[in-house]
């Protein structure tokens, strides 16, 4: 009998014990949905479209091989990006320019303020990547595919890469020599729009954790640029509340011309870019 008191007496405990670490289990989880849940949650400050010029280096790191706008709206869940032509032509200090020597020859700031006149878009900052920068981005964010509409073939240092036409792997080496290497090509070309797409569409779908938010930020540190860390924050903040995310790109009307013996692209540009596409459903 009194076996059998002490039997009752294990089965109870243990359906006890049971019943809590179930509860406990219950709770936790339920908290965890709510701080992923929260994360995505974003204050006001941050819902506004943010538009970022992203200006691509060559490997000497002193000169432009491309530039795009990147706009984020977050309230839309919708990324564009702007290839923009660097040969496209300015007057600066009444002289006749392209963005790439404006570039070259004033630095970040001008190029950021003399873009926003050229192309009457607002650009609230800036941001200088080059190989080495774009390669260590991928790292962290792992292998981005690229749906190439045409086969991409090239060689940097003796070492060559052939892409085919349609869906690519690329690992962070040969994604960043891709998209160097079309950034020398024509500006818009399609290849490299997909490039930037892929490329986008990948940080704002990924899941971070902290440590990678962590190696952003020291990458953002490394870069030529006039984001703060904790702007670099609210950035990193913006791409994890973003679930899957519509990215798409823009092409920017104009034609190219020979002015004086220099080839210059001379935008046409009617209102706002972003704002047309906005308007056009997109």
């Amino acid at each position: 009998m009194l076996f059998q008191k002490e039997d009752r007496l294990k089965i109870l405990i243990i359906s006890v014990c049971s019943f809590v670490v179930i509860f406990l289990g219950v709770i936790c989880a339920f908290s965890l949905n709510n701080l992923k849940s929260e994360s995505k949650t974003l204050p006001d400050r941050l819902k506004k479209i943010t538009n970022i010029l992203v200006i691509f280096l060559n490997d000497e790191k002193k000169e432009a091989d491309s530039f795009c706008i990147v706009s984020i709206d977050v309230k839309t869940n919708k990324i564009a990006a702007a290839d923009v032509p660097r040969e496209s032509k300015i007057s600066y200090d009444k002289e006749k320019k392209s963005l790439r020597e404006v570039y070259y020859d004033e630095g970040a700031d001008v190029l950021k303020s003399e873009t926003e006149k050229l192309l009457n878009v607002k650009i609230d900052k800036y941001i200088c990547l080059d190989k080495d920068l774009i390669e260590k981005i991928v790292n962290i964010t792992g292998d981005i595919t690229v749906n190439f509409p045409r086969s991409v073939s090239f060689s940097k240092n003796g070492e060559s890469f052939n892409f085919q036409n349609g869906e690519n792997v690329l690992n962070p080496k040969s994604f960043a020599l891709s998209l160097m290497y079309l950034s020398n090509l024509s500006a818009q070309n399609a290849e490299k729009l997909e490039c930037l797409k892929a490329f986008f569409a990948t940080l704002a779908n990924a899941e971070f954790a902290p440590w990678q938010d962590k190696e952003f930020l020291n990458i953002v540190k490394k870069t030529k640029t006039d984001i703060a860390s904790y702007e670099a924050e609210d950035f990193i903040a913006v791409f994890s509340a973003m679930n899957n995310a519509d990215v798409y790109s823009i092409t920017i009307d104009g034609k190219y011309e020979y002015i004086d013996g220099y080839l210059y692209f001379l935008p046409e540009i009617n209102g706002d870019i972003f704002a047309k596409n906005q308007a056009d459903g997109r």
